[in-house]
């Protein structure tokens, strides 16, 4: 295993960053996140390359790859399972919502209104944005119970029986 090739804990700014050209490569360790450090060992880090550049129509762009693997819960099984995520992005930098005007349309947006992007917290939400909502092994059965075979309807009182039996008095009350 080697070591990852540079650890880093402070923030950048992603308009200079991009455009000096600037390629950031690293590993950042899962205990190091709020949200995703539950899915992994005490090992586990998101290996990742940050790229900055200035496309041909100007635009700031932040783009590159991470890789990390995590362990989640499958959905039908229970069991935990391993899952490698490697993703690939690429955002046009913008300041404000109003900037996606200038945007094309195909093109992914990354609002920056300051000159502080914390890569960690940009990792992190990446990997939680490519996380699908449900897990599940490929092939895989629900876990078997003891308690399988299907449940006793509920019994249930007869909403009416109070009105049958008040009817039954009343007519035989009137019977001579």
């Amino acid at each position: 295993m080697r070591h990852p090739e540079k650890r880093w804990r402070d923030p950048i700014d992603p308009w200079a960053f991009a455009r000096a050209r600037r390629v950031l490569r690293g590993a950042l360790p899962l205990w190091d996140t709020r949200e995703i450090q539950r899915w992994g060992d005490g090992e586990a880090t998101i290996a990742f390359t940050l790229e900055g550049r200035v496309d041909q129509n100007g635009h700031h762009r932040l783009s590159g790859a991470l890789a990390v693997r995590l362990t989640l819960v499958c959905q039908r099984c229970l069991a935990p399972m391993n899952w490698p995520l490697v993703h690939r992005f690429d955002y046009v930098l913008i300041r404000d919502a109003a900037g996606e005007n200038a945007v094309e349309e195909n093109d992914e947006t990354l609002i920056c209104a300051g000159s502080h992007l914390d890569p960690a917290w940009f990792l992190e939400e990446e990997v939680l944005l490519v996380i699908p909502m449900t897990t599940r092994h490929e092939n895989c059965e629900p876990p078997a119970h003891a308690g399988d075979a299907p449940l006793p309807a509920p019994s249930r009182d007869n909403p009416f029986a109070a009105l049958a039996a008040l009817k039954n008095l009343i007519e035989n009350k009137e019977q001579p």
